[in-house]
């Protein structure tokens, strides 16, 4: 009994810590996971494994109230199936792109909740602990896996429009793809778009992968208008915390 109170009470403090490090986890690890224009094949199932991990890490980041618990249980459990469905082979191509579209469109709503959670209770939080710090960060980054899906969604409908009009060359041929890269329009997968969304984050734009479609080009524009209000927000929040708990030292 004192085993699993120690073993709540050291997860308790480590919440954010274990999603941000899951998180880092796939970000650096997933380019070696998908394949490549050598023809090396990629580890979707290791991938996979990962993207669980960020899904069950946040889903226990969630878990001190049994109300965001059971919000996050009915936006995780589509998606963690979702995401293993896509491995299944037999799966038809207009089947397979139903699938990714539940995916990407539960991952980004799962996402949109954890970070609200997270910024609710940093915002809640009366001083600075290594927890807030974390958190920010796990808001950060969840921030860029949000568009990402988003973006995802996007291409995702491209691609079903053009298994739609592979019988019509003149239909395939008018059609585009969302984004483009330095040598034209491009075929994308899950990292390249993970790249162009922490760019339009950062505000560093590479240009090396660009929003041609509406939606994307919006969608970018607002990631990018985020990343700075976010970070001019937070570390105004930061600021007033520490003057806050230097005040009591300077009265005394």
């Amino acid at each position: 009994m004192n085993g699993w109170r120690f073993i709540r009470g050291w997860g308790g403090r480590r919440r954010f810590q274990v999603l941000l490090l899951s998180l880092l986890a796939l970000i650096v690890l997933a380019p070696l996971m998908m394949p490549n224009e050598g023809g090396q094949r990629g580890h979707p199932f290791l991938l996979n494994l990962l993207s669980s991990g960020v899904l069950l890490s946040g889903l226990y980041s969630v878990s001190r109230s049994r109300g965001k618990l059971l919000v996050g249980a009915l936006l995780f459990l589509p998606t963690a199936v979702t995401t293993w469905l896509e491995l299944v082979p037999s799966v038809d191509v207009q089947d397979g792109d139903l699938i990714q579209y539940v995916d990407h469109a539960t991952s980004a709503a799962f996402f949109v909740f954890l970070s609200y959670v997270i910024l609710d209770r940093v915002f809640r939080s009366r001083q600075v602990t290594k927890d807030t710090l974390y958190g920010i960060a796990c808001v950060y980054l969840l921030v860029s896996l949000v568009f990402q899906s988003l973006f995802m969604l996007i291409y995702v409908d491209y691609r079903a429009q053009l298994v739609a009009a592979a019988g019509d060359s003149g239909l395939a041929a008018a059609l585009t793809s969302p984004f483009t890269n330095v040598t034209g329009p491009a075929a994308l997968v899950w990292d390249d778009l993970l790249h162009f969304s922490f760019t339009a984050l950062t505000t560093v734009g590479y240009g090396n992968v660009s929003p041609v479609h509406e939606y994307a080009r919006v969608l970018a524009d607002l990631e990018s208008v985020f990343g700075v209000l976010f970070t001019t927000i937070l570390v105004a929040r930061l600021v007033a915390l520490y003057r806050h708990e230097a005040e009591p030292a300077d009265s005394a």
